[in-house]
């Protein structure tokens, strides 16, 4: 079963996306921090991560982190706007963008994009 990570400081956030991804079969582990997403990513076979743009703004050495103990984990920006310093974090950290609030079909545009669509691990 594919593992996917999330972390936004928002649970209301975390809880729709986590009720999504389980009902398409995939493990779901959710944090409202950096701190914690380092400490999962490093520490766990993830097949994707996903991480608020906040989150990822204040957390440069998490994310860096994050990279250092799994390099090729993709890492998923979430973001309501794609400012300049979204834009840095894109070009120097993250494989993709999705913008919230989040639309199904293209939450599923990013699964297919990122990882394995066989599920039956």
């Amino acid at each position: 079963m594919k593992h996917i990570l999330l972390a936004d400081e928002d649970p209301d956030i975390l809880l729709g996306l986590r009720d999504y991804l389980e009902s398409r079969g995939y493990k779901v582990t959710s944090v409202t921090n950096g701190y914690d997403a380092a400490v999962i990513a490093v520490q766990n076979d993830l097949s994707l991560v996903f991480i608020c743009s906040q989150l990822a703004i204040d957390g440069f050495d998490k994310i860096q982190e994050i990279r250092k103990g799994n390099h090729k984990i993709p890492i998923i920006i979430m973001t309501s706007s794609m400012e300049d310093m979204h834009h840095k974090i894109l070009q120097q950290w993250a494989h993709d963008w999705l913008r919230q609030p989040i639309e199904h079909d293209k939450l599923d545009m990013i699964l297919t994009r990122h990882i394995a669509t066989d599920q039956s691990e």
